[in-house]
């Protein structure tokens, strides 16, 4: 009998285990993708940078850290971007949510972006140092007049 309840219980664990298994990798298999967002070498922070699969598939999607750096997402609980070419546009947030200080994203970098990435199995890493125009100084009500951040870069 002890022998029976013990293979019983083996059993049951092993299908468990089998079955949870499979819920961490629903879904396309993905590559993990990081880098660092700047303009003329100057880290660019709160920029949204998009990943969009050149095949019918789910946009990656990451924001910039004060230090440009960014780490795709696929969805709320899985980092990284689907394998395959990617086409790689950059958002910037107008009003409230914006970073300070961040430049707005010129059409060939965001909604006619040539830009493409191709994503590998395992660890990607992607750098985007974009040509952005120079952004006119504001005007600060205590300490004077802000500066530039950056002029130039390369893709």
């Amino acid at each position: 009998m002890k022998k029976l309840a013990r293979r019983e219980v083996c059993l049951a664990v092993a299908c468990l285990l089998a079955a949870l298994s499979g819920c961490a990798e629903d879904g396309p298999k993905l590559g993990l993708v990081r880098g660092v967002v700047t303009s003329g070498g100057a880290p660019l922070e709160g920029v949204t940078i998009i990943f969009e699969p050149s095949h019918q598939g789910r946009s990656s999607v990451a924001k910039t850290k004060a230090d440009g750096s960014y780490e795709l997402r696929y969805n709320s609980y899985r980092q990284g971007a689907e394998l395959g070419t990617h086409t790689v546009r950059f958002e910037t947030l107008d009003g409230e949510d914006a970073v300070p200080g961040t430049p707005r994203i010129p059409k060939q970098y965001g909604s006619q972006s040539t830009l493409t990435a191709e994503v590998k199995n395992g660890k990607n890493t992607f750098d985007f140092d974009l040509d952005l125009p120079a952004r006119k100084p504001k005007e600060k009500s205590e300490a004077g007049a802000a500066t530039p951040t950056s002029e130039k870069g390369k893709e």
